[in-house]
């Protein structure tokens, strides 16, 4: 499957297994459970409501995992990552005077990328003609972990 210039992946797990109604029920003697997943990747966030119908018209009764990112968070990642060294190295001069010294060299310097996807999916009205999807906010970070030596004044 393709969407958007992005391929959509797609997995179908077969294991013996029984159907049980609320009532604790086999509503399916000898049968077979059958389990699915699909992946898909969009570059358009309107192409996800559709596809959502299109996988609940097709049988598919739980619909989970929604994960929305932006295609070009580089450039805000990169910008918080060079505040996070800015503010580590501030910290650094800092606790190094008040302990009666200065910073030597850079033993280490690491980092870590943090950032969280939000989307809304809306639920209101079921039934609506498409699934209604609406972009959120995604947050992106960076901390560092910066390792100096500590030189006596």
């Amino acid at each position: 499957m393709t969407t958007g210039g992005r391929r959509g992946t797609a997995r179908v797990l077969v294991r013996a297994g029984t159907v049980v109604d609320a009532a604790g029920v086999d509503a399916s003697p000898g049968g077979l459970l059958l389990e699915g997943s699909i992946v898909v990747a969009a570059g358009d966030l309107a192409e996800i409501g559709p596809v959502i119908d299109a996988a609940v018209g097709a049988g598919a009764n739980r619909v989970d995992g929604l994960e929305f990112y932006a295609a070009d968070s580089q450039e805000a990642y990169m910008d918080a990552l060079a505040r996070a060294v800015e503010r580590a190295r501030a910290e650094a001069e800092v606790m190094a005077a008040a302990a009666g010294g200065t910073l030597g060299r850079i033993v280490s310097l690491q980092s870590n990328r943090s950032g969280q996807p939000v989307a809304r999916v809306m639920a209101e009205g079921m039934a609506m003609s498409a699934t209604p999807i609406e972009p959120g906010d995604q947050s992106v970070g960076a901390s560092v972990r910066l390792e100096v030596q500590l030189l006596s004044r």
